[in-house]
């Protein structure tokens, strides 16, 4: 195998810096952004923020259903004083419950063929509302209690609490949150669940790039010299003739 010459060994030097060089110097810092990036992402900060955020959420709904628990509570015990017989008393006392405590809306249903009736509604458009509901829905007997229940209506967006006046009426009390916001704090459950392995997967994928890195610039390097020497001793060779 003919050796280099000198003039040949300079050229090959100096095409190998040209064109390994500079694709060096972009693996290397493309590789450094890419890191960079997935450290960005598996911040701890960025995990604090969203579990922050799901308890907000989670402390939220604990105040409403309690709010909604003690409205009920509230509005069995002011029925039971003053006895209404008529609906726009009912509605009145309906109407102060919701001012005082704030909440969306109360209901009286009423027991009829094995199902709840929506009977009188304050306000009177709470659409979202169940008009029917299933007979085991407060109590299982059909004792009066005055423990107050939680509601699960059709629309997870509703949070009611309920108790029962007599063994085929019961007043609910809740609130009515946006759509999807159930929904919303469950997949941030979930995500929070994944990034919780998150930093697992970053360290992984960072030494998976450094290695396919590695093998592409080890190529890059061996098909440069090859190409270089080629060309090196093309140019070399008629000149040192």
């Amino acid at each position: 195998m003919r050796t280099l010459g000198k003039f040949e060994r300079r050229l090959l030097a100096v095409m190998l810096i040209l064109s390994v060089g500079p694709a060096l110097l972009v693996t290397f810092f493309g590789a450094r952004y890419v890191v960079r990036y997935l450290e960005r992402v598996g911040s701890p900060v960025l995990k604090e923020s969203a579990r922050t955020s799901l308890e907000l959420a989670r402390t939220l709904k604990l105040h409403l259903e309690q709010s909604a628990d003690a409205a009920a509570f509230h509005l069995g015990e002011l029925y039971g004083l003053e006895q209404p017989s008529s609906q726009n008393e009912i509605s009145n006392i309906m109407g102060r419950i919701t001012k005082i405590h704030h909440v969306d809306f109360a209901v009286l249903y009423v027991l009829q063929d094995s199902l709840w009736l929506r009977a009188i509604s304050y306000p009177s458009r709470t659409g979202r509302v169940d008009p029917l509901l299933s007979a085991r829905v407060f109590t299982p007997n059909e004792s009066v209690t005055r423990s107050v229940t939680r509601v699960v209506f059709s629309d997870p967006d509703i949070i009611g609490s309920a108790i029962r006046i007599s063994p085929d009426s019961a007043l609910v009390t809740g609130f009515m949150l946006e759509k999807g916001t159930v929904e919303m704090m469950r997949r941030t459950g979930d995500d929070l669940s994944r990034y919780s392995s998150l930093p697992l997967y970053v360290r992984s994928q960072g030494l998976f790039l450094i290695a396919i890195i590695s093998v592409i610039v080890g190529i890059m390097v061996i098909a440069s010299f090859i190409i270089a020497r080629i060309i090196a001793r093309r140019i070399s060779h008629p000149i040192e003739q």
